[in-house]
């Protein structure tokens, strides 16, 4: 197809994360700009895990970042790795 004839314009994107487990059973979640986006799960051994985390883009021009954790809890304390993500809503014109 060498032209665009129809666009569907949605907000909907998904930033991908990989968390990689090494070690006891550990319970993590994930969060998007400081909020928990997952049930908590847990992870064990050399587990590893793919995922694309949705995320929704607002209707306007210019970049929008998003802030997409992963985070281990063990007992009392926590860590967290988190990616940045910078995503446009970009509206084709024919």
């Amino acid at each position: 197809m060498d032209n665009l004839d129809a666009w569907h314009l949605t907000p909907d994107a998904f930033v991908p994360i990989t968390i990689r487990h090494f070690g006891s059973e550990t319970s993590y979640y994930i969060e998007v700009n400081n909020q928990q986006v997952t049930d908590v799960f847990l992870m064990d051994g050399e587990d590893i895990l793919a995922v694309d985390v949705p995320v929704t883009l607002d209707n306007r021009h210019g970049a929008q970042m998003f802030k997409v954790c992963s985070v281990a809890l063990h007992g009392s304390l926590g860590s967290r790795i988190c990616t940045k993500a910078e995503l446009f809503l970009i509206e084709a014109t024919k």
